[in-house]
């Protein structure tokens, strides 16, 4: 995809599953490489993925949305957001993906920016915070870009039996109402 293409941000639909699908997976399987055992992301974890997300896409909580970034009509990326997830730390930017081909073009800001205008919208005021692997360079890079900034740690149990550490990064409300000048 270049740069000049244009990338539409919708809202996903039920009929969005198996693109949601693949390109978690493909973006697991790209980004998570050396965090978890190459047998399991090498293994069946569409079936999984599928599961997870029929299931949020069939009978969405009241506080999801997901979204679709598109490019030709062929979904590119994909982002969850769970608003008022957190007393202290706000919405939850639980997902945001995009197939390993279509990386830095900007079509992770485009729904890193549709999900903050979403999330503006929503009373009260809220800050947004997401979850990220510390050997994630790459996102670190991204978020800090986007104002983010690391507010927590934890052990995270990843599905194939590893411990992944990960960082929190936050925004604080103030900042998002701010965000789209940016």
């Amino acid at each position: 995809m270049s740069d000049t293409q244009a990338v539409v941000i919708t809202d996903a639909t039920p009929d969005d599953c198996d693109a949601i699908v693949r390109i978690h997976t493909a973006s697991w399987r790209f980004t998570y490489r050396g965090s978890l055992r190459d047998e399991y992301l090498d293994g069946d974890i569409e079936t999984a993925k599928y599961d997870q997300w029929s299931k949020r896409l069939a009978v969405p909580a009241i506080n999801q949305k997901i979204f679709v970034a598109r490019g030709n009509n062929t979904a590119l990326g994909f982002a969850c957001l769970y608003t008022h997830h957190n007393a202290d730390k706000g919405h939850l930017l639980d997902a945001i993906h995009l197939d390993p081909s279509v990386k830095r073009v900007g079509i992770g800001s485009a729904l890193f920016k549709a999900v903050v205008a979403y999330a503006r919208t929503i009373p009260p005021a809220a800050g947004l915070h997401l979850y990220v692997n510390k050997s994630n360079s790459g996102a670190h890079r991204f978020y800090d870009a986007q104002g983010g900034v690391i507010i927590g740690a934890f052990d995270w149990h990843a599905p194939d039996g590893s411990v992944v550490p990960r960082l929190i990064y936050g925004w604080q409300a103030d900042y998002l109402s701010h965000a789209s000048a940016r």
